[in-house]
């Protein structure tokens, strides 16, 4: 068991590494809840098998060294070389899941720069990679290390590295054009709209960037020949949908051969993107006709008692919740699931609602008398989430426009612009020239114009080019993200002393395993009145759903229903980290909501999700001593 723990440590260290230029060894010690001395002596032992991996530097602190690469990069190879071993396990992971003969051990040092122990690094990590997916495995074979398992696997594997390169903004299908450099995505997306236009069939546009993320990924397996084969003969009524995704392969890759499997795996994703007005609220599953429209009016009831809010009303959730039952019955007979990509993101920053949608869950599966995956789950959530969203209308960042659109080229790209960030950005007003009065008459957040400004004003400015291409939206999404961070910030400093007390801050304590720990906490709360007595209970049965532990050090449990007669966060800072379930934990975050404070509570959840990437927040909450400096690490 020490040496399984000795070497994730390792690991998460090289991880922690990875994201920063340089680390202290504080810092270090901090995030992975061990002394500054066990660093040193990690990092010795990584430098062994790995030799010089490690730079240390007494004023800096540690740096995972990349091999002075870059000084073998030409103008004639242009490519990014991987800059650690973070970027290396996905580089050659990427590359076992198209070379089908596997990767020569020795090429791939020598076009990364790197020796064999640091591929051998590279290889743990990959492993460490693969436990997640079911029947992956690493096997050498005369020097070439090859990916073995099934299709479906690979699949999986293949959309989580996607997830990661594409970032935040999934949903938008520019940045899903830089994930595909071999692929014209813009050209692929327009044979999709003009095939779904010509046979009036209609998905939501919100859908488009993920038929996109999984055409590429169908047409990438097909240039190698790594393609589903077979597939349920269930008997359903996807005659339009194949046809439709038929001329869209034909038109894409013209003579090229598809399999029949392909076509309908992708004509079944279709179907259940569909957005038809004319939605069926009976259909037949197993033999037995279900009323759709009666299941989710159940639903609406169940989840105004979770969450005091009432979906019912909204027509478009009620049509949607609808065809994504449709589309799940369907992959259930044809034994196919649905991708998601988000799962894993939406259940760290909203696992308030996450919980909700296993509550929901729970109910379809009795109704159905089947088993609903957590990816499943995921996209229930994601319904959810957004009708909730829609219901408190969360604010816009405020933003003026300086644009001359009686130049055709600006306007277009204004339109663009509008169409885009309309949900992220209210304009408050626009102008084809900047006067110094305007930021302080509309209170606004940010600045965007096409011309070049200058200005004493103290906003954030954002000039894009006259095309508003990739770099642009890029350009954009980072201004408005770190502003939407601020205002985060702003909000959590002003409310979270309303949900802490002393009483319930547990500072240089030393429990001896998870239980013990959640006991004491969740005894306290319940003696203070702060609880029911069935908080306790909840709280552990939804640890045994899904553990709440992440990287970082940091646990943040809750119970699966609301049981809390006052809100309140206790939290636990131990001296030592006690292994939860996946990662060792020093910081505990125990949540206790009234269901009325479930917009506060998902605002700090999501806040605290960012934190994750960033160690030096993280380790100031790790080194909190009382409710004062943990509310001071908010900043």
């Amino acid at each position: 068991m020490e040496g399984i723990f000795m070497k994730q440590r390792h690991q998460q260290l090289l991880q922690l590494l990875s994201r920063q230029e340089w680390m202290k060894g504080r810092e270090l010690a901090t995030c992975l809840g061990v002394s500054t001395r066990t660093v040193r002596l990690d990092i010795e032992h990584i430098n062994q098998e790995a030799p010089h991996i490690i730079q240390a530097n007494r004023q800096k602190g540690y740096h995972l060294v990349a091999f002075q690469q870059n000084r073998y990069i030409t103008a004639l190879n242009p490519t990014k070389t991987p800059q650690d071993n973070e970027e290396r396990s996905v580089h050659l992971l990427k590359q076992l899941l198209f070379k089908e003969d596997g990767v020569f051990i020795d090429h791939f040092c020598e076009q990364c720069f790197v020796s064999a122990k640091t591929f051998e690094l590279v290889r743990i990590r990959v492993q460490q990679k693969l436990q997640e997916y079911e029947g992956l495995s690493l096997q050498l074979n005369n020097g070439f290390l090859q990916l073995e398992g099934s299709e479906t696997s690979k699949r999986k594997l293949y959309r989580n590295l996607l997830k990661k390169e594409v970032g935040e903004d999934f949903l938008n299908s520019s940045e899903l054009m830089q994930v595909y450099p071999e692929l014209d995505m813009e050209h692929i997306q327009s044979i999709i709209w003009d095939k779904l236009k010509h046979n009036r069939y209609s998905i939501r546009k919100s859908l488009m960037p993920f038929l996109l993320l999984h055409m590429g990924i169908v047409l990438q397996r097909i240039k190698v020949g790594h393609t589903v084969q077979e597939f349920s003969q269930d008997e359903l009524d996807l005659e339009v949908e194949y046809q439709i995704v038929r001329s869209i392969f034909s038109k894409i890759l013209e003579e090229t051969i598809i399999p029949e499997a392909e076509v309908v795996s992708f004509a079944k994703l279709l179907k259940a993107y569909h957005n038809s007005d004319a939605v069926e609220s009976k259909i037949s599953f197993r033999g037995e006709i279900v009323d759709l429209e009666e299941v989710v009016r159940q639903i609406g009831e169940q989840l105004y008692s979770i969450m005091g809010v009432s979906f019912i009303e909204q027509e478009d959730f009620t049509m949607r919740f609808q065809l994504h039952l449709q589309g799940f019955l369907e992959r259930v007979q044809l034994n196919l699931s649905l991708p998601n990509v988000y799962v894993q993101t939406f259940k760290r920053q909203y696992p308030l609602v996450f919980d909700t949608a296993v509550s929901i869950s729970q109910y379809l599966m009795s109704v159905f008398q089947c088993e609903m995956t957590e990816e499943e789950i995921g996209f229930i959530a994601l319904h959810i989430g957004a009708a909730y969203m829609q219901r408190v209308k969360p604010q816009k960042l405020r933003a003026i426009l300086i644009a001359n659109t009686q130049y055709p080229l600006i306007a277009g790209s204004v339109s663009r612009l509008k169409d885009q960030f309309s949900h992220r950005l209210d304009f408050v007003v626009e102008q084809s020239t900047f006067t110094t009065d305007l930021s302080e008459f509309y209170d606004a957040d940010l600045l965007i114009t096409f011309d070049q400004i200058e200005h004493p004003l103290e906003i954030p400015t954002v000039r894009l080019g006259l095309f508003f291409n990739t770099q642009d939206e890029i350009q954009l999404i980072k201004v408005m993200n770190t502003l939407e961070t601020e205002q985060m910030s702003h909000k959590i400093r002003s409310q979270i002393p309303d949900f802490m007390s002393e009483k319930f801050f547990y500072a240089n304590i030393q429990p001896n395993n998870r239980d013990e720990l959640l006991h004491e906490m969740g005894h306290h709360l319940i003696q203070e009145n702060i609880v029911t007595k069935e908080f306790l209970n909840s709280v552990l049965e939804r640890e045994n759903l899904s553990s709440t532990d992440f990287d970082y050090a940091l646990a943040i449990p809750h119970p699966l229903r609301p049981e809390s007669k006052r809100s309140m966060i206790s939290i636990a800072v131990l001296k030592e980290p006690i292994q939860w379930n996946h990662f060792p934990v020093k910081l505990v975050i125990l949540l206790a909501l009234k269901e009325e404070d479930m917009e506060f509570m998902q605002l700090f959840l999501g806040w605290l999700g960012k934190q994750l990437d960033s160690p030096e927040k993280m380790m100031s909450l790790l080194e909190a001593k009382n409710v004062e400096s943990f509310i001071e690490a908010i900043r």
